[in-house]
Parts: C-alpha cells; structure tokens; sequence
C-alpha cells in the first residue's frame, strides 16, 4: 500500500526505514541517520517552497512495515516544476520493482497538481 505520510503518526516508521538505509544517509550527509534526518523529511524543503504543499509518501508492506519513502516539493525550481527531493527503499527490498511503483504514485501525485516537469535531485 502506497500513502501519504504523517508526521504525526508515521515518525517511528521513517526513522526505522533511514536506519535500515543507513548505507544511502552515510551517503548522502556522511553521517549515521539520526533523529534530525527524520525530522528533515517531514519539515524540509527546497529553498522559499513552504514544506507542508510537499507531498510525502510512504510504501507499507502488508504486515505494515515501511519499506519506500518519496518526498515531492511542489514549485521548485520553476512555479510550474514538481522536484523529487528523496526516493529511498529499504535495502533488503531493492531489486524488487519498487521504486517504479512508488515512481508512478509521485507521478500521480505531479499530474494531479498540474506539474508541467518532474526533476530528481541524484546523488554522485
């Protein structure tokens, strides 16, 4: 199941997901996962993008594990632009076609908001 997140009472699981994806945070920020980074995903933003018109979504597994989050900002860099800020899977469910399947929520999610180009921000 792919859904909208809530910092409210889907904090637990996205902490629980980044320590698993401690490889892509050590990655990215060269240090381990921490509270902050949580917090980040639920409050960041591009810059002058107000980060509660993101769009924030989650894949549970049937037993309700998380196991994908995407964050989509809306209005950056063009008024016009949808820009995918995060993508990340659980490493023990790589390979499995998730990210494609989370891909075509965010691209739902862009189409319903009248976003006219999807940018991803990659990591070296």
């Amino acid at each position: 199941m792919i859904r909208a997140l809530d910092p409210e009472t889907d904090t637990a699981a996205v902490r629980d997901l980044f320590a698993r994806a401690a490889d892509y945070v050590l990655l990215e920020t060269g240090e381990p996962p921490d509270d902050a980074r949580t917090i980040d995903f639920f409050t960041g933003a591009p810059p002058s993008i107000d980060p509660a018109t993101s769009l924030r979504l989650g894949m549970f597994l049937s037993g309700g594990q998380l196991v994908a989050i995407a964050e989509l900002a809306f209005g950056y860099p063009n008024p016009d632009d949808a820009y995918i800020g995060l993508l990340l899977i659980d490493p023990n469910h790589r390979g499995k076609r998730l990210g494609q399947q989370m891909l075509g929520h965010v691209f739902a999610g862009a189409s319903a908001r009248k976003a006219k180009r999807i940018l991803i921000a990659v990591l070296e």
